[in-house]
């Protein structure tokens, strides 16, 4: 079997990623000093989210020069099913591992954030940054 190349695409989202992961351990550690598990959760994907959507619009789909208040709002979709996701896996572990505490939740609660990766991909691949609609206004620019 042939090694198949990542993507530049792929490649850039998961820099971009794992960046936003780091961020979001540290910040869910120190907001679940003082919240829940669920809150805790919430605060530390909101507080990653704009860097999220800024990083990945110009650098890993290219599209800065795209509709910015359709993409925003399409994005803000794509968080909240993100955000439904994790908190829906979070809760879930929390349940199978009998609420651990310190850094084992930090690690499970990475890890529930990272269920609603793949499909955040997915739904910014195909709808909110498609590569028809970004080829359309680029050109749309140029001329």
């Amino acid at each position: 079997m042939r090694d198949l190349p990542i993507s530049p695409r792929l490649l850039s989202f998961a820099v971009i990623g794992v960046v936003c992961t780091v961020a979001f351990g540290g910040i869910f550690w120190a907001l679940r000093q003082f919240t829940g598990p669920i809150e805790a959760n919430f605060g530390a994907l909101s507080s990653t989210i704009i860097f999220n959507f800024a990083a990945n619009r110009r650098l890993t789909f290219r599209a800065h020069r795209g509709p910015i208040a359709r993409q925003a709002a399409a994005y803000a979709v794509v968080y909240v099913v993100g955000l439904g996701a994790s908190s829906a896996a979070l809760w879930l572990v929390l349940e199978l591992f009998s609420h651990p505490t310190g850094f084992t939740e930090v690690v499970l609660a990475t890890g529930a954030s990272g269920v609603a990766t793949v499909a955040r991909y997915a739904m910014l691949t195909r709808w909110v940054f498609p590569a028809k609609r970004l080829t359309d206004a680029a050109g749309s620019f140029s001329g």
